[in-house]
Order: C-alpha cells, then structure tokens, then sequence
C-alpha cells in the first residue's frame, strides 16, 4: 500500500514538471498587427486642419512679404523728412542769430518765438496706420497668385464669420472689387495636374478674367463642381462681375 502511494505521487510529480517545462512556440511568419479604427468624420477634421494649416502659413509669408516692403518705403520717407527737418531748425536757428544782432530785445523776441515753434512741432499722428497697410495690401493686387492670396485670405474669415460682408470688411477690401476676380482665383484653387486651366499671358487681370469665364462656359462640369463648393462654404459665395469696358 506505501508503495502504490508513493509510484502515483511520482507519477504525478512527473506530469507536472512536464509542464512545467513545455514552451509554447509562436510562429514568426504570423505577426501581430494592431487595428486602428479611425472613423471617416476625425479622418475628414484631420484633413481640414491640415488644409487650414497650410492656408495660414501661404498667408503669413505673404503679409510679411508686404509688410516688409511697406516698411522699407516709410523708412526710406522719414529718413527723407528727418533732413528736412533738420535743415530747417538750422535756417531758424541763423534767423534767430542775424535778428539778435540788430538789438538784445528783438534777440529775446526771436529766441522765444523759435522755442514756442519747436515746443508746437509735433509728429504726425499714426492712428491709421494699420488701415493704410490694409489698403496697400487691397491696391497691390497685380497678379493671378496675389488676387488667390487675397481670395484665400477672405475665405479664411467667412468660414469662421459665416458673412462676406465682415470677411470683406476686417480687410478693407470692398466685395465687388473680390467679384472682378474670384473667378481667377476660383480656377486656380480647382485646378489639378489633369485640368490645364488658362495661363496668365500679361495684360489686365480684367481680360484674364474674362478668359476664365470663356473657359468654364465651355467647360460646364468644372462650373458645377464651382459651384457644390460653394454650397458646402469651401469656396466664397460670391457672383462673377466683369466692368462693361472689357466686355
């Protein structure tokens, strides 16, 4: 009976440490890979950031390209004033000299005279500053990239202000001058490798206007597709203006 004990025991002893010692192998052809599950609605948000992201960054290397240049020229101007202004506080300031000499009252009379115009010379307020650079960056508009740096800039503040009148407003740009030629920046922002929009061959931008309009007429499917983008507010909601003269 000790002996039949003791045989199961080893028995049993024997089969655990078989256990004990079995490793599990795992095929190194199947490896783990883990699935992400991105819904269709954060996929599309990712894009727009992107999109907007990539707007923003066009915008700011454009305006400081602008500002650059609108610095330049007030400084090349104040230097300018500077020496005028220098110039004439010495023509006064020998006035002055030449007057003391006749008598010692007329010298305190010019002397008082030249510090009361000194005390009123004042330097030019600069309150508008800001609308000046606004209407510059308005006015400069001379090439097909620049009216879609100003297109992109509007559209930047109508998909958060929901109004082109605002948007148009924030940047000092009246909207009828934005419809002479949203169309060229329309067709530009369209535009794929496959779609060979018209090139911008000089002359006004009024008659490349016109171009572009001759193109989508012949090319309605490109017009429709204009127009589901404005609807879904991806592109300005304004209508094509042309000026009679070109017409």
């Amino acid at each position: 009976m000790p002996n039949t004990r003791r045989g199961r025991r080893r028995a049993q002893d024997k089969q655990q440490g078989d256990a004990e010692g079995e490793i599990v192998e795992v095929s190194p052809s199947a490896p783990v890979t883990p699935r992400l599950n991105v819904a269709p609605t954060a996929a599309a948000m990712v894009e727009k950031l992107k999109e907007e992201n990539r707007l923003l960054k066009e915008e700011r290397d454009f305006l400081r390209e602008q500002l650059k240049d609108t610095l330049s020229s007030k400084q090349t101007v104040s230097g300018a004033k500077r020496k005028l202004g220098a110039r004439k506080d010495d023509e006064d300031y020998s006035s002055d000299t030449e007057d003391s000499s006749t008598s010692d009252s007329s010298d305190s009379s010019a002397s008082s005279k030249s510090r009361k115009r000194k005390l009123k010379r004042k330097p030019k307020s600069r309150k508008h500053k800001g609308w000046k650079e606004k209407d510059d960056f308005a006015r400069r508009v001379q090439t097909p990239l620049e009216v879609l740096q100003r297109y992109k800039t509007i559209l930047r503040s109508f998909q958060r202000t929901k109004s082109v009148s605002r948007s148009c407003e924030r940047s000092n740009i009246d909207r009828n001058t934005i419809a002479l030629t949203v169309i060229i920046a329309e067709l530009q922002i369209v535009a794929t490798p496959e779609l060979q929009i018209p090139e911008f061959q000089g002359g006004t931008l009024q008659q490349y206007a016109q171009r572009c309009k001759e193109y989508l007429d012949s090319n309605p499917n490109i017009a429709l597709k204009i127009e589901e983008m404005k609807k879904k507010h991806s592109l300005l909601p304004i209508k094509y203006k042309f000026r009679k003269a070109d017409n």
